[in-house]
């Protein structure tokens, strides 16, 4: 994962302790987002927020501890270091508000039906697609197959995966709408 990518996730998981004030270390904040790290990472991730003037920090020799500013809570709203103009908040919500639950042999993420139904009216607007190369459209569809099988495997989506989606569908008046749909299905 880029290391941008780590200070927008970074950023998000401390977006939700705002305005309380308090500090959490980096180390929790990393491991509550589920990342990956070296042994110095977290240090250099904390001082790149403090210095870009998002977070407050507290640093001894053995613990950071970060603290979001009010500057780092408006960035989130509305920027991102991986895609700028695009907020951390909408890009990193990994958890669909459309999740459904099976209690069988454990707690299981399972495609919503709205999800699904807008891969599918995707998926049938690439049909009437005349005049538009067939590996495009192929790429597309594929694209979107990966985007279901993750989501009904509860697997995370990449976000880079739907950007590279928007961006392919942005020229389409009837593809994009949906593909904005279904973005904002999964992420908000």
């Amino acid at each position: 994962m880029l290391h941008k990518e780590k200070l927008d996730i970074v950023l998000r998981g401390l977006y939700k302790y705002k305005f309380d004030g308090k500090y959490y270390s980096i180390i929790k904040i990393i491991e509550e987002q589920e990342l990956a790290y070296g042994s110095n990472e977290p240090r250099h991730l904390a001082k790149r927020i403090y210095d870009d003037g998002y977070a407050k920090m507290i640093s001894t020799k053995d613990k950071t501890s970060v603290c979001i500013t009010s500057r780092g809570v408006e960035y989130c709203e509305r920027d991102s270091y991986s895609f700028p103009g695009n907020s951390i908040v909408n890009i990193y919500n990994i958890h669909s508000t459309n999740t459904n639950f099976n209690t069988g042999s454990g707690v299981q993420n399972v495609i919503s039906q709205s999800q699904s139904e807008i891969i599918k009216e995707i998926k049938e607007e690439l049909n009437f697609l005349k005049e538009v190369d067939k590996t495009l459209i192929k790429e597309i569809s594929e694209c979107l197959d990966e985007i279901e099988e993750k989501i009904s495997s509860n697997r995370k989506v990449s976000p880079f995966l739907f950007k590279g989606l928007l961006s392919v569908t942005a020229d389409f008046a009837t593809l994009f709408p949906l593909v904005q749909k279904l973005h904002d299905k999964y992420f908000l």
